[in-house]
């Protein structure tokens, strides 16, 4: 099973540094201790998603995922990405 806060951790690890080399324990946790962070929220709203899917009759679906892919974008995405045209 992957863990995508590790995967983010070795990603940004071998971006920074040639085999990942001259990158302590405590830099390598923080990475993926950040990356937890990051997708907490977006993790919560899909768990959310899935109940008000669940709860909700098929018709309506259309606008819940609408509304909350809405509510993913600021998680996603910088404030400049979302202001520009």
């Amino acid at each position: 099973m992957s863990d995508p806060a590790i995967e983010a951790a070795r990603r940004e690890v071998r971006r920074r540094y040639e085999n990942g080399r001259g990158v302590t324990e405590f830099e390598a946790q923080a990475m993926i201790d950040a990356a937890r962070e990051a997708l907490a929220p977006i993790r919560a709203l899909i768990d959310g998603l899935e109940v008000d899917l669940a709860n909700a009759p098929h018709e309506s679906w259309p606008a819940i995922v609408v509304e909350a892919l809405g509510r993913l974008e600021p998680l996603i995405y910088t404030t400049e990405e979302l202001t520009d045209d």
